[in-house]
């Protein structure tokens, strides 16, 4: 952040140098033919890439489509905002402002990776050491764009698929690719992500790890649609050869690297005052859970980094505490209690399960420790977006993408059940202070039981919609009738309006 900030004020500088003269000529203007020269300079675009994923539109929109549209939550009474009470009772379309503002701040996230992929992909640099830092940009550019891709085509199937930057107005024009099409991309970009990002680990980036991880997660995707048979999967080849490439790259990261690994307990995993949460956690253990998440600061200015405030109750405007199972207490702060934790899906959890009575609570106290009495309306508080240092408008908490847990789960699920599947599904619940899961079930019982698990152990962090999706299971758990857009959600109705090359409902989106 500091170096965009710093070439921001440069190019003002520039500007206003070039007003005190205007016979002067220009020098030390930036251009793409000028400005991709070095690896520091490479990498300030790739972080104005990933900046993408800090704003409020992007943030709130991964949970406002893949959370609040599920079984998992349910909206503050009376949410309007982006369009949540209609996500969540299902009575969206393609108006619905969520779409829009999620759908255009993923296509910016592309379009950034695209600038820096078109100057850099193929650079020959001067020494071994400068290849290899600009081999790592382009392979964090190429996982971006891999990333945006794969959660579109999740959320809306067949979409305009842009492989280079946008320089002149015709390019924004460009007809839908086809699901087949967009799979066949990400796959290509992660692959090739794969081979050029170094086992590094540096916070809030991509590495070599992560995208062996996404790679996992696409096989699983097409390997669990095709086989429980999701409408527009059908071109899928083969059920059992997606599951054996799913195991391939879950495999090396639960198996084959040291950087990544699943937290001692959840509530360390969720500590956002400790180690692992830290801008500096490289210099810590190298156990660390979280795989990609944005970079998130509660030093930044006033309103900008709010994620906690959307998960835990009002207190007028101050901070409260939460007790742990230990009997201590955690601060907490005031938010704006948004997404609520659905209390008919969090009686499902498991007696004794460590998830459900460390992460969640109904009762908030004063600093003295006294009950604050919140009323009939004790709803359910996940303290998985708990900042003990938080200020209004101010939190250090994490949208978490991908961690060390999803990956476990998704190598359990392709390995079947075998020792290898059953010894993975075991440690997660080992954790959660369960007992192993039953042996001996068909594959087909263990990949449902291992789903299951899924949603105990990644629930609430947004993943929810996606896995019903690709399990075929949304209209059976959310219960909500004959929804429409079960499967894709509706193109935004601006993009269609804006660009002729597409058409509305190309797939039938309304299918289920």
């Amino acid at each position: 952040m500091k170096k965009i900030k710093l070439l921001t004020i440069l190019f003002l500088a520039l500007g206003f140098n070039a007003c005190t003269d205007l016979n002067e000529e220009p020098i030390g203007f930036y251009t793409d033919q000028n400005f991709f020269e070095s690896s520091e300079e490479s990498e300030i675009a790739l972080l104005y890439a990933y900046n993408v994923f800090n704003f409020q539109e992007y943030m709130s929109g991964w949970f406002d489509l893949g959370l609040l549209t599920t079984d998992f939550c349910v909206p503050k009474p009376g949410e309007t905002q982006n369009g949540r009470d209609v996500l969540w009772s299902w009575n969206m379309d393609p108006n619905t402002q969520s779409f829009r503002d999620f759908f255009k701040f993923s296509y910016i996230g592309i379009n950034r990776a695209n600038a820096v992929i078109k100057n850099l992909d193929g650079f020959d640099a001067s020494t071994t050491e400068e290849q290899t830092k600009i081999n790592q940009i382009v392979g964090e550019a190429k996982f971006l764009r891999a990333w945006h891709n794969f959660v579109l085509v999740r959320l809306f199937g067949a979409i305009p698929q842009r492989t280079s930057i946008i320089e002149e107005l015709n390019e924004v024009d460009v007809p839908l690719t086809s699901i087949e099409g967009v799979y066949s991309n990400i796959i290509a970009d992660l692959e090739a992500s794969e081979n050029l990002m170094q086992m590094d680990k540096v916070y809030a980036r991509a590495n070599k790890v992560t995208a062996q991880g996404l790679l996992s997660k696409v096989y699983i995707t097409l390997a669990s649609s095709k086989a429980t048979g999701v409408p527009r999967y059908e071109w899928v080849s083969n059920a059992d050869e997606m599951y054996t490439k799913a195991a391939l790259w879950s495999g090396k990261v639960v198996n084959e690297q040291g950087i990544h690994a699943m937290a001692e307990t959840h509530r360390a995993l969720f500590d956002y005052d400790g180690p692992n949460n830290s801008p500096d956690y490289d210099l810590f253990a190298s156990e660390s859970e979280f795989m990609f998440y944005p970079s998130q600061d509660r030093s930044a200015p006033h309103y900008t980094r709010t994620l906690g405030n959307l998960f835990v109750a009002f207190n007028g405007y101050g901070p409260y505490q939460y007790q742990e199972l230990d009997g201590s207490f955690t601060r907490g702060f005031t938010g704006w209690e948004v997404y609520r934790v659905n209390s008919d899906f969090y009686q499902t959890f498991p007696s004794g399960d460590l998830r459900a009575s460390g992460l969640y609570t109904s009762k908030i106290y004063s600093a003295n420790g006294a009950e604050i009495s919140r009323g009939n309306d004790a709803w359910i508080i996940c303290k998985k977006y708990i900042d003990p240092l938080a200020q209004w408008g101010r939190d250090d908490t994490k949208t978490i993408f991908m961690r060390f847990s999803d990956i476990a789960l998704i190598h359990a699920e392709a390995q079947g059940a075998s020792i290898e599947g059953y010894t993975w599904i075991n440690k997660i619940r080992d954790r959660a202070g369960l007992a192993d899961l039953t042996p001996g079930l068909s594959n087909d019982a263990f990949r449902d039981a291992v789903v299951n698990e899924r949603g105990f152990e990644l629930h609430f962090e947004g993943h929810r919609l996606l896995d019903l999706r690709r399990t075929h299971q949304v209209i059976e758990k959310i219960n909500k009738g004959n929804i429409p857009y079960a499967y894709f959600f509706p193109l935004p109705q601006v993009e269609v309006d804006l660009n002729p090359n597409i058409n509305a409902d190309p797939e039938k989106r309304t299918l289920n």
